[in-house]
């Protein structure tokens, strides 16, 4: 784990690092997630996999295609999972910014930074859905008020 390089684990001071927290969770390292090419080992287990942790979902995607050959298997090379399942990436996403509300949602500014939406998009109402929606899939320009 790169932040941790060079740590002299016998140090018995050393050992409250990352506040004392498992790196092995969603965005508990530092803020971000472990990631499979970063560490030598990281958990593959059934349940990591069904709560979509990601460091678990990318290491059981590269054994697949290591163990597959992609470049042999046309299947498998013409596949992908976020298109086939697309909503399900999407709906946690769409979930938070609607429980977020629109309230702060400078509805303005995301018109006048995406002018290509300037005739479907012509409200407040209408814009805030096309973000939640689409917009931020895209990574269009917006922002909150406070």
């Amino acid at each position: 784990m790169t932040k941790y390089q060079n740590i002299d684990w016998r140090n018995k001071s050393n050992w409250g690092c990352n506040a004392r927290s498992s790196p092995q969770s969603d965005l508990t390292y530092d803020g971000i997630t472990l990631d499979p090419l970063e560490v030598m080992f990281v958990k593959v287990k059934g349940f990591l996999l069904q709560r979509n942790i990601t460091y678990s979902l990318k290491a059981a995607q590269y054994d697949l295609w290591l163990e597959n050959e992609t470049s042999r298997n046309v299947s498998l090379l013409l596949s992908n999972k976020y298109a086939s399942n697309e909503f399900s990436y999407k709906a946690p996403r769409i979930l938070v910014a609607k429980a977020r509300g629109s309230s702060c949602f400078d509805a303005e500014f995301y018109r006048q930074r995406n002018r290509d939406l300037m005739d479907m998009v012509n409200s407040d109402t209408t814009a805030w859905q096309h973000y939640t929606f689409y917009g931020q899939f895209e990574r269009r320009p917006h922002r909150y008020a406070n």
